[in-house]
């Protein structure tokens, strides 16, 4: 079994990533493994960018795509199908999951967008998986997409998941959450400040994130993404297993 993981940037790579590895065991392949999981069919980043790594699971292979920004899912989603699928319909994909932050955006015009990069009239739903043959020289190829455009339950991005298991752990998380996003709100009604600092939604919401981690968890509050999310046991959180669980599914055997 064969998926592709598109997603936005490296800190979603690395976060899915470790989330399979942590939460059942996938582990990441290098150098010749690649080449013999994948011997027909190789992603290489198409600029500085993109990222790839290929991870795996007993018979269970999966590469991940940080495709460089929420603008560029269509073409990549494109290549996915006209150069692996279309290419290979003896070795088609499993399914073709692309991860997009939410923000501000809605559901809908973004499952269209990714839609419009497919072949035919497909209608595509979040977290549902959508199943298509793509004519290959007359021979089908079938291939599946599952959308995951997170949080499902309102705006916002991977940062606002992380909140949540804050939230869920106490009810000193709650508050400590709570109060996060006011100060930062109340700053961002500044306008000097939101033009100067926080001009795009989503620095609005990794500032109210950095904000809990540096009560919550001080000595991670200067790190990297990877250094802020070892702070909170966020694999405990019913939400972050609610969505990522989607991924987990969709690119294991068994489960």
């Amino acid at each position: 079994m064969k998926s592709i993981i598109l997603c936005e940037g490296p800190d979603d790579l690395w976060f899915i990533a470790y989330y399979l590895h942590k939460t059942i065991g996938w582990d990441t392949i290098r150098g010749t493994a690649i080449r013999r999981y994948w011997k027909n069919y190789q992603i290489n980043p198409l600029d500085n960018r993109q990222q790839v790594q290929y991870l795996k699971r007993a018979d269970d292979h999966v590469c991940i795509w940080c495709v460089g920004g929420k603008d560029r899912f269509a073409e990549c989603l494109s290549i996915c199908i006209n150069k692996f699928v279309k290419e290979f319909p003896q070795d088609p994909l499993n399914a073709i999951i692309p991860v997009r932050d939410r923000d501000k955006d809605e559901i809908a015009d973004i499952l269209s967008g990714f839609a419009a990069a497919l072949p035919g009239n497909i209608v595509l739903k979040n977290r549902e998986r959508t199943a298509f043959a793509v004519d290959c020289d007359g021979e089908n190829a079938v291939t599946g997409v599952i959308p995951l455009i997170i949080p499902f339950d309102r705006e916002g991005a991977i940062e606002t998941l992380l909140m949540k298991a804050v939230q869920e752990g106490s009810a000193e998380g709650a508050t400590i959450v709570r109060s996060a996003e006011q100060y930062v709100d109340e700053l961002a009604s500044r306008s000097g400040v939101r033009a100067r600092f926080l001009s795009h939604e989503r620095l609005l919401v990794k500032a109210k994130y950095c904000s809990v981690v540096s009560i919550t968890n001080p000595d991670h509050s200067t790190g990297r993404f990877q250094d802020m999310v070892m702070s909170c046991p966020w694999e405990a959180s019913a939400s972050v297993k609610m969505h990522f669980d989607v991924i987990r599914n969709a690119v294991t055997s068994n489960p």
